[in-house]
């Protein structure tokens, strides 16, 4: 199979058109393909991703394997995928909060860990197996997310004869949206729920941590474990009105 540039597999296309070829142009995800007489005859792949060399293979595997969990869940709840309703938004600043702390105030950063893995697992669209497997290599702690949100991905197909495309067809992922949505919506509706929980001790939280004075910081500890979460703690101090450190880095609030 010939391995292609993408402006040359885009010239390879045209070339097919020209010559009244029929052929068909297949993508997924990041890889494209020409199929020719039936079979597979030409891919490019986008190299925009962050994979290094040494990783490529283990992060192609696992989005096949997360996509496949979230297939097996679907067909063995027989192609229904109940809906979770979002109460809250992916993150909140309480900038008053944040304005009336005076310049040297610590606070803490509460993060739960490998928040989205774990949602996953939780709601059994992935099984053990995959999750302790993929949490006992760090080194695709980067790419769990990704693969997470790939499930929605569909493959689409156009089809060329006679040097006009004819036809394109894409699969329906309603379903696998779904999935990933409900991932996605109990990390913010658990961060919402425990802002709410703290009330006046609530500076912000941004999609799976919460920032919190020191008189909140058991009773979110207690919620997250409540909730079937690991998490770390990040002692904080603020900067100035809009900055605050974490220890290694300062970050605008």
């Amino acid at each position: 199979m010939l391995k292609l540039e993408q402006k040359d597999f885009k010239d390879y296309v045209k070339s097919l058109e020209l010559s009244k070829t029929k052929f068909i142009v297949d993508r997924k995800r990041n890889v494209k393909s020409l199929i020719i007489g039936g079979k597979f005859f030409a891919l490019s792949k986008n190299k925009n991703h962050t994979a290094k060399n040494d990783d490529k293979k283990e992060m192609v595997a696992l989005m096949g394997q997360v996509s496949k969990a979230a297939s097996r869940y679907i067909v063995k709840n027989n192609f229904y995928v109940e809906k979770i309703k979002q109460r809250h938004a992916s993150s909140i600043t309480n900038r008053d909060k944040f304005r009336s702390m005076k310049i040297g105030d610590e606070f803490y950063y509460i993060d739960i860990a490998h928040c989205y893995w774990r949602i996953a697992f939780l709601h059994k669209y992935i099984s053990q197996k995959l999750y302790e497997g993929v949490l006992s290599k760090p080194k695709l702690k980067q790419y769990r997310s990704m693969a997470l949100a790939c499930i929605i991905a569909p493959r689409s197909r156009s089809y060329y004869d006679k040097g006009k495309m004819i036809l394109e067809v894409s699969e329906e992922r309603s379903l696998w949206k779904t999935i990933y949505d409900n991932i996605r919506f109990t990390s913010y509706n658990i961060m919402g729920d425990c802002a709410m929980e703290v009330e006046k001790n609530f500076i912000a939280y941004r999609t799976d941590g919460i920032m919190v004075t020191k008189p909140a910081v058991k009773r979110v500890q207690d919620f997250i474990k409540t909730a079937g979460f690991d998490y770390t703690i990040t002692r904080c101090i603020k900067v100035d009105a809009s900055h605050y450190s974490n220890g290694t880095k300062v970050k605008k609030m």
